[in-house]
């Protein structure tokens, strides 16, 4: 090859990349002993970046490190942050975006005593000792908040879904339907009536409000099974002119307004006709 890839023409440069595929894959296959295992090895080495660390050249400039960085640090949602870092995982590892988080000042004097890997340049590749440089910059920003092995990951899938960074995060409308005042009263008179709730003698149920404040409650016993009672109160609702909730609605209702359940008594009375005769 006597001239650069970019100046080469169409047809030479697709050779040029089939031949180098070709033996990358041939290497890949002699290296393996187990069939059909290529493309696990070639995605490891991939993600880890490993073929890097021996070539020659410069990596991606510290400046488009510090754009993204800048970037990050103003985004103003979850979202946002996705979308920044997705555009820095094709060019670096999390191993290399971690080293540039923000420190406390425990990191800060850890760094200073000399401990850790962080000082290990095999992890930046290529380009190495600019991105070492870059490190003791004092006018280097930081990740604040600092990236984690989750958001990258989660950054680099979504690079790898749409082939671009940046890509618009979309989420699913979230819809919330109000039920009506007299609807609520209504399932509360009859979650309550002497037909679904026994009260017992004794004992009580501990349970946190809206605010985490404990709250002491006289214990209860429900007669009906969950599944028998998210029926009846349909039906119910439904024989008084209203909308019934959806099942997992009225469920949460349940949740809402604890209480036992009745238990039946197998054996009891065996063993006391067995006393009787005796």
């Amino acid at each position: 090859m006597s001239k650069p890839l970019k100046d080469m023409a169409n047809t030479s440069r697709n050779h040029l990349l089939q031949t180098v595929a070709s033996g990358v894959a041939a290497v890949i296959h002699a290296s393996s002993s187990v069939i059909d295992d290529d493309v696990n090895i070639y995605r490891e080495v991939q993600d880890r970046r490993l073929v890097e660390k021996h070539l020659t050249g410069s990596g991606p400039p510290v400046s488009f490190l510090k754009e993204v960085i800048v970037a990050w640090n103003g985004a103003c949602s979850y979202k946002v942050r996705q979308q920044v870092l997705s555009m820095a995982t094709n060019q670096f590892g999390f191993s290399v975006l971690s080293k540039f988080n923000i420190r406390g000042e425990e990191d800060d004097l850890f760094a200073v005593s000399g401990g850790g890997d962080d000082d290990d340049d095999d992890d930046f590749g290529l380009g190495g000792p600019v991105y070492l440089q870059a490190m003791d910059d004092p006018d280097m920003p930081r990740f604040n908040p600092p990236v984690t092995s989750y958001l990258y990951q989660k950054a680099k899938k979504w690079y790898n879904k749409h082939g671009y960074g940046c890509a618009p995060v979309v989420t699913k409308k979230k819809y919330v339907y109000r039920f009506d005042e007299a609807l609520l009263m209504l399932v509360y008179d009859f979650l309550t009536s002497s037909e679904m709730l026994h009260d017992v003698a004794f004992g009580t149920i501990t349970r946190k409000d809206d605010q985490g404040k404990k709250m002491v409650m006289p214990k209860v016993i429900r007669l009906q099974a969950n599944t028998e009672i998210v029926k009846q109160l349909s039906a119910f609702l439904a024989e008084n002119g209203f909308r019934p909730p959806s099942p997992s609605s009225i469920y949460r209702f349940l949740r809402a307004m604890p209480a036992a359940n009745k238990r039946a008594m197998k054996g009891e009375c065996v063993v006391l006709v067995v006393l009787f005769i005796s």
